[in-house]
């Protein structure tokens, strides 16, 4: 019967984060407010893009730039992108951790319940893509090392350049067609 108000749901949840933290849990979330992230091992759905409003002409990775190398994250679960190939590359881009969201019960469980629409995330159905794509990331990842990004360049229009702290330089090519790059 009291009321509660924004900042005080809020700070009630900085407080049961900061308890299970100290208890020795590990934390994920999934798109948490910045005032959480003390709390929490890793982040799921993290926006690796601007929101693509008209007005901005560029996107720039900024959350990834400052979590790299501190805290692991993924952004949007692979089996639920609209394009796969985007979503690979913006992936390796970033430095995120692959994501899927996928059940192994089966696929009856969810008919008639608000999860309907993820009826098509069985695991068998995905299993190919899944260790494709991991394997992709960690080719990837054996040179950048999970380590900070140090530097991010849009060499054209679609091609992009991540620096990270091992040294490790990654150019991303959104184009269909192909690019050549000198540094």
């Amino acid at each position: 019967g009291e009321l509660v108000t924004r900042q005080d749901a809020k700070h009630e949840i900085e407080m049961t984060l900061a308890d299970l933290n100290e208890s020795g849990n590990r934390i994920m979330l999934d798109a948490p407010l910045v005032s959480y992230l003390p709390y929490v091992s890793s982040i799921c759905e993290l926006p690796l893009t601007s929101n693509r409003d008209p007005i901005i002409t560029r996107s720039i990775p900024f959350l990834p730039m400052i979590l790299s190398g501190s805290i692991p994250y993924a952004g949007e679960a692979y089996n639920q992108s609209e394009d796969k190939t985007e979503w690979l590359l913006r992936t390796l881009e970033t430095g995120a951790e692959p994501y899927f969201a996928l059940f192994y019960a089966d696929n009856k469980v969810l008919s008639n319940t608000a999860y309907t629409n993820l009826g098509s995330n069985h695991y068998r159905l995905w299993m190919e893509d899944t260790l494709e794509v991991m394997r992709a990331c960690q080719s990837v990842r054996e040179y950048t090392g999970g380590t900070y990004i140090t530097g991010h360049d849009q060499l054209s229009p679609q091609v992009y350049r991540t620096i990270f702290a091992n040294g490790a330089e990654l150019v991303v090519n959104y184009a269909s067609s192909d690019t050549a790059y000198h540094d």
